[in-house]
């Protein structure tokens, strides 16, 4: 015979037991596999995200994605040649959170033994205008293809100075006229009562950094993009300017017993300040633009330097 009271309470205890462990497995399962958000950062990687009572996560991804639990979040952000920052977000359920880190440079100059790198030599196209038999007319050509012209001229261009790049070229007169060679595009981009008397291309051959002399035998130091001519670094004495691997210039100028290094991006047309430094006693020279962008190597005096930017 069973004893119906004895079975009804064994019955009670298994649901009182059974309905802890459910409610426990359940906030388990909601923890580990239903309460989340996203973590996506906008940056150029690598770099390392830190989040506090987390992890940490080794980034090689633009964006790089992090996947967390809900809630407010504590992060650090650490890259090679910038200043560590904090910051303090809100993870949605089921969302992502975008999160773009204002990184600031943290340039650093050291001396070194020697440089460790040799010049980075990057090949351009050379161009000419050369005058057009059949069509009695001038025209731009690449050297090594003279019989396909580029573009065409009614006259030879006047006390003309042509300079060569990549799929680009650049025809000074009394005017600065950008050539897209491939396009087969002009633009009168500014006037020049100047001419180039030292080029430098750009690794990608866009832009041109040219040293020239004006009519009043002024000389300057100019960018030429494709729809703009800036003269550098009107108001200190500049000494040089390097292409890094980046595209980007590497400005140098002297500031009393100072010395300015400046970052230029013609593609933006913003400097930047790096680094205003009394180690050096010599102005800079044997310069090389490092591999990575990211490095300038120099002598000054008898030393060695190293500026990580």
């Amino acid at each position: 015979m069973i004893d119906e009271p004895s079975s009804s309470n064994k019955k009670k205890k298994i649901i009182l037991i059974a309905i802890p462990i459910i409610l426990i497995l359940g906030y388990i399962g909601w923890i580990r596999f239903l309460d989340f958000g996203k973590i996506e950062v906008y940056e150029n990687p690598p770099y390392e995200v830190v989040v506090f009572d987390q992890g940490t996560y080794q980034c090689e991804d633009a964006p790089c994605v992090i996947k967390t639990e809900t809630g407010p979040k504590f992060i650090s952000f650490y890259k090679t040649g910038y200043k560590s920052i904090k910051e303090n977000i809100e993870v949605n359920l089921w969302t992502s959170t975008e999160v773009y880190p204002e990184l600031k440079r943290d340039p650093h100059l050291g001396t070194i033994e020697k440089i460790p790198e040799s010049p980075t030599k990057y090949p351009h196209k050379k161009y000419d205008i050369q005058y057009n038999e059949k069509n009695h007319n001038w025209k731009l050509v690449e050297e090594d293809t003279p019989d396909r012209a580029i573009i065409y001229f009614p006259k030879k261009p006047k006390d003309y100075q042509l300079l060569s790049g990549n799929n680009a070229a650049v025809l000074l007169t009394n005017t600065v006229t950008y050539i897209k060679t491939q396009s087969k595009q002009t633009q009168n981009i500014a006037d020049a009562n100047y001419s180039a008397i030292a080029l430098k291309v750009s690794p990608n051959g866009k832009y041109f950094l040219i040293k020239t002399r004006d009519q009043q035998n002024q000389l300057s130091t100019k960018v030429i993009s494709q729809n703009l001519v800036t003269t550098l670094n009107e108001n200190a004495k500049f000494e040089s300017a390097y292409w890094t691997p980046k595209n980007v210039l590497i400005l140098i100028s002297k500031l009393e017993t100072q010395w300015l290094f400046e970052e230029y991006n013609p593609e933006t047309n913003q400097t930047q300040e790096l680094l205003t430094t009394n180690m050096l006693l010599y102005k800079p020279s044997n310069i090389v633009a490092g591999k990575n962008g990211e490095t300038l190597y120099f002598k000054s005096g008898e030393k060695f330097f190293q500026l990580n930017f």
